[in-house]
């Protein structure tokens, strides 16, 4: 009777396991390890976009996104870019909702003017849908 409770258990624990890791998975959320190491979450840009600065806030806790997280100087992260994901939020106030990930740059391959290029390092927000 023991070895068989032991299974069960073993068992309901990797469904559980699982379970929760489709539902992050189909909700789009991000499970990611802050900070440089083995365990951070890189990811590929599908689309280009600007990175934002929201200063000591996130894009879920200010009012407006547009006004209070500006684009940053030399931001511009291109299509294929590695980013590295530092911290993730869900913006559920309007304008601009939806998941947001705070993100380092690890090698971003942008074409166009160099001078608008995001630099390896460079910290800033982007929208889940760039990826």
């Amino acid at each position: 009777m023991t070895n068989a409770m032991s299974r069960l258990i073993k068992s309901l624990q990797k469904g559980l396991l699982g379970g929760f890791t489709a539902t992050a998975l189909v909700h789009g959320v991000a499970i990611a390890h802050p900070g440089p190491g083995p365990h951070s979450l890189v990811l590929q840009t599908k689309s280009a976009a600007f990175l934002r600065d929201c200063g000591f806030k996130t894009p879920a806790s200010v009012q407006s996104v547009s006004r209070e997280c500006r684009n940053i100087e030399q931001g511009l992260v291109g299509t294929g870019s590695s980013v590295e994901i530092l911290h993730t939020v869900d913006r559920k106030s309007s304008g601009l909702r939806g998941i947001w990930y705070e993100v380092r740059i690890v090698h971003n391959p942008a074409s166009g003017t160099a001078s608008v290029n995001a630099h390896r390092g460079i910290i800033g927000w982007m929208r889940a849908g760039a990826f």
